[in-house]
């Protein structure tokens, strides 16, 4: 996945844009072995932070208020870590409440901190919206559903996202 990755940098000319980096993100510091072979049934891009491999690739872990401490720009964030939305989240509290980014965020049905998570946006001044195909619903509370998981986590209003030229459902 690292290397596509690079190649779709590439061959989009984002070189001086996006810089890839072979690191997982969770709560703290640490590693994690990625397997040279995943088996049959397992997704070739998901390993979860809590797996367990005596062979592969060692991966770092870092919390993400280490890899960007002192960060002061725009910033803008895609989570998909398949159930470890918090571990993720949990690894950068002061970055998220000092910088606020836009966050898409995949939240499955099976993810165990979903109440955590919704408290800290709350309280760090989020506003949820359910990403749907007609466009992006408002919600107070974040519920996870079968289809459809991103949501948009965001410091903007409805009427700014609008601006922006995003659809806002008001009354979905």
């Amino acid at each position: 996945n690292f290397q596509l990755m690079w190649q779709n940098i590439i061959a989009n000319n984002l070189v001086s844009r996006v810089m890839p980096r072979l690191l997982g993100l969770g709560a703290a510091a640490g590693s994690l072995n990625v397997p040279a072979s995943l088996g049959s049934g397992t997704l070739a891009s998901s390993v979860a932070l809590d797996s367990v491999a005596p062979d592969g690739v060692a991966i770092p872990i870092a919390a993400l208020d280490d890899v960007y401490a002192g960060f002061n720009g725009k910033m803008v964030i895609k989570i998909d870590v398949e159930g470890f939305e918090w571990a993720v989240f949990s690894g950068g509290l002061q970055l998220l409440r000092s910088v606020k980014p836009d966050m898409v965020c995949e939240v499955l049905r099976r993810a165990p901190n979903i109440a955590e998570m919704q408290l800290f946006l709350e309280e760090a001044g989020y506003r949820n919206f359910h990403i749907t195909n007609k466009g992006l619903v408002p919600s107070k509370n974040i519920k996870p559903v079968k289809n459809e998981r991103d949501w948009l986590f965001t410091t903007k209003t409805a009427a700014e996202l609008s601006a922006l030229g995003y659809p806002v459902l008001e009354n979905a």
